[in-house]
């Protein structure tokens, strides 16, 4: 149930990846199952866009409506094909989706100070990762040329060590506090806010130190040895032996045009949305094309 994103660098675009499109995915996602074990060898081909399309449109009509009717008929046909068409992609509305990531420094739920350096993800209705971009210094983000519709999410990553307190929507629609759900074919959606705060470390101290004092003043001897080793040992086992798996693989550009990768890029964006459609991890590409995704739970 795990599907890994590729999201093209500039002019790049999709040629093949393992799986091609079954399931219904596009080139740039693969479906991932790691209930056995671990999914290597991984493949994203891309290949650099080509602008030949361009040339051969404005090569055809300018030549036949010239050569016939030499006076009249030359000026109307060159004048409406060339207004109409540049108009209209101009004119297709786009939205802009903003907020904000704070820390919540108090304990009182509510958004103190920004989070710099957050990864937000615009997740699209079809689930794939449409945008993805980091919180300012101020802790906002914004996604800009949007196409309008309903059923976007926002995916918060939370930095190491930090944990949800609260979020616009809270869980409506069944989401975690790192996801808000956004629909924008009405227009923009400003203002969303995403709640962190610092995970505490205070549960670790209160067992260590109660069990100590309560057996030391009656008897001296041999009691104090039976409970110190034992709980030591068994909860430190169980979490070790938890099984998990690793997701690695590889981008490459198709130089010459046959279908197969040829050369590594580097930077490309990878993300690995889990089976409930957030986003679990994000990495980019080494300089051999390489990814990895490690302590992915098996699913």
């Amino acid at each position: 149930g795990y599907t890994v994103v590729q999201t093209n660098l500039p002019d790049f675009l999709d040629v093949d990846d393992t799986d091609g499109t079954t399931g219904g995915t596009s080139l740039s996602e693969i479906l991932v199952d790691v209930s056995d074990g671990d999914a290597p060898g991984l493949v994203f081909v891309d290949e650099l866009g080509s602008s030949s399309p361009s040339s051969s449109p404005s090569g055809s009509p300018t030549a036949s409506p010239t050569g016939s009717p030499t006076g009249s008929p030359t000026a109307s046909p060159t004048a409406s094909p060339t207004a109409s068409p540049t108009a209209s992609p101009t004119e297709a509305p786009t939205a802009t989706i903003s907020g904000t990531v704070l820390e919540d420094t108090d304990n009182d739920g509510e958004g103190d100070d920004p989070i710099e350096g957050s990864l937000i993800s615009l997740i699209a209705p079809d689930g794939s990762v449409s945008q993805t971009t980091t919180t300012g210094a101020d802790g906002s983000f914004t996604f800009t040329g949007v196409v309008p519709a309903s059923g976007y999410t926002v995916v918060q990553t939370n930095l190491p060590d930090f944990l949800d307190v609260d979020d616009t929507d809270g869980t409506t629609g069944g989401t975690s506090l790192s996801e808000i759900l956004v629909d924008v074919s009405d227009g923009d959606a400003p203002g969303l806010v995403f709640v962190d705060e610092l995970g505490s470390s205070s549960p670790s101290s209160s067992p260590s130190g109660s069990p100590t004092a309560s057996p030391t003043g009656s008897p001296t001897g041999s009691p104090t040895a039976s409970p110190t080793a034992s709980p030591t040992a068994s909860p430190t086992a169980s979490p070790t032996e938890a099984p998990t798996a690793t997701i690695s693989g590889t981008v490459l550009e198709d130089t010459d045009n046959d279908g197969e990768g040829d050369d590594p890029i580097e930077g490309s964006l990878i993300s690995l949305i889990a089976p409930d459609g957030s986003v679990s991890q994000t990495t980019t590409t080494g300089a051999d094309g390489s990814f990895t995704f490690t302590g992915v739970v098996p699913a």
